[in-house]
Parts: structure tokens; C-alpha cells; sequence
């Protein structure tokens, strides 16, 4: 009987250190950081010439090259996380260093390889029969509800508290260039109506009038707490028409 008293004791404590552990980790703030540089060339001229030969297989409509670095860091930095674009992934647990796997060797990346192509062959289908199920009907009334003025707002009020809540961070340098100058102007002027209009920060767009591509390079970082997330999230499924909602495809999934 004391064995038995003891065991449920351990359990007990067990269960409230896991509980406080992960009550902890939702509540301590979490932070991720990307940067590295990306560029995209078109390959048209070249790809229009390997139509017309027929060589589909080899064909390429974008080259893009690029590096990035990916981490994160949570518990306050205990543990941490990164990972490269040639780099072998990191973690370090209070400092400890875990190499997970080996690095890749460097390239340059061409567009996709023959078995993404569209030319190549595809596994055989599966033949349609001739049974036809009966298709469901659109209710349009369901539909409009979830398209109320209610749920709309309830959505929208949602988005913008996790916009706040992950504290968003950018430092970017963003080159454009298409092929008519025009429209590389027009597409500035849109990005610099816009980024006015939201308030967008810490991306500064570079047209480039006399080279086709895109060039991004810089870093973006945020950090949020993720009980602060959740509460987000529960708050807006527990909005009456929010609720109401899901409450019915409950009951009619139960039925």
C-alpha cells in the first residue's frame, strides 16, 4: 500500500513538472531570424530556343541562386536552433552543441530538374469508370454565413492582433527589374503607394531600369510569446458567431 502511495506520489510530481515545464515554454518569448540573399533571372531566350528543338526535358524558364540562414532561440536562449542553406543543422542545448547531419556541398541551383519538368512522362492515372457519384449541393446560405459582417470583422480583428503580437522586424533590399521599364516603374510606384498606405517598414524597393531579375537580400526577424498566440486564437473561436460556426459542424460531424 505505502508502494502504491509513493508511485501515485511520483506521478503526481511528474505531471505537475511536465505541466509547469511546457506552462513555462508558452509563456517565455520565442524568437526567429532569417537572412541571406535570393536572386532570379529569367531564362526565356534560352528556353524558347530548347522548344523549338524539342528538348523539353532541359528546359528552364528561371535561374535563381542564393544563401539563407535560419535560426531560433526560446527558454530565454537555453535552446537554440539553426540551419543553412550549405550548413549541417545546429541545435545547442545550454551551450552544449548537437550537429545534426553533414553540410551540402556549393552550387548553383538552374530552375527545376528533368523529372519536374512538365516534358516528362507521367505515371499512368487511373481510369475514370463510368459511375458517377452525385455531387453535394452548394448551400449558399452557409456560405453567407461565413461571410457576415460579424465574422469579417471578428477575422480581420484577429489578423491584426497576431500582426502585433509577433513583433515582425525587416531590413531588406529588394532590386526589380522586368522587361519594359515602364513597368518596373509602375510597380515601384504601386509597392511605394502601398507601403505608405500600410505603414510597411524595413523594405526598400531599387528599381532597376536597365537589367531583367529580381535580387532580395538583408534579413527578417520576430519574436512573440506563444501563450500570447494561443489566447489570440481561443479568444476568436469563442466570438458568438465564431463559435456558433464550429459549434454546428460539431454537432452535425456527432449526428
Amino acid at each position: 500500500m505505502i508502494i502504491l502511495i509513493v508511485a501515485l506520489k511520483c506521478i503526481l510530481w511528474a505531471v505537475i513538472v511536465v505541466f509547469s515545464a511546457v506552462l513555462i515554454g508558452l509563456a517565455l518569448p520565442v524568437s526567429v531570424k532569417a537572412s541571406g540573399w535570393l536572386s532570379v533571372e529569367d531564362n526565356f531566350e534560352e528556353a524558347s530556343c530548347k522548344l523549338d528543338e524539342g528538348c523539353l526535358g532541359d528546359v528552364a524558364l528561371f535561374l535563381y541562386d542564393g544563401t539563407f540562414t535560419l535560426s531560433c532561440r526560446a527558454f530565454l536562449g537555453l535552446i537554440s536552433a539553426q540551419v543553412g542553406h550549405l550548413a549541417a543543422p545546429e541545435v545547442r542545448v545550454a551551450g552544449i552543441k548537437v550537429q545534426l547531419g553533414s553540410g551540402r556541398a556549393p552550387g548553383k541551383s538552374q530552375g527545376p530538374t528533368k523529372d519536374q519538368t512538365p516534358g516528362r512522362a507521367q505515371p499512368d492515372q487511373p481510369k475514370k469508370t463510368g459511375d458517377k457519384s452525385k455531387g453535394k449541393k452548394i448551400d449558399f446560405d452557409e456560405i453567407r454565413k461565413y461571410l457576415s459582417p460579424a465574422v469579417r470583422t471578428g477575422l480581420i480583428d484577429t489578423l491584426k492582433a497576431l500582426y502585433k503580437a509577433f513583433h515582425l522586424d525587416a531590413d531588406l533590399d529588394v532590386e526589380l527589374g522586368l522587361s519594359d521599364p515602364a513597368h518596373t516603374g509602375m510597380v515601384f510606384g504601386l509597392f511605394s503607394a502601398v507601403a505608405g498606405w500600410t505603414g510597411i517598414s524595413g523594405v526598400r524597393l531599387h528599381p532597376n531600369f536597365h537589367d531583367r531579375g529580381l535580387l532580395v537580400q538583408g534579413s527578417i526577424s520576430m519574436w512573440t510569446v506563444p501563450l500570447h498566440v494561443l489566447w489570440i486564437g481561443v479568444r476568436f473561436m469563442l466570438v458568438p458567431e465564431i463559435r456558433q460556426l464550429w459549434w454546428n459542424k460539431r454537432k452535425q460531424g456527432g449526428a
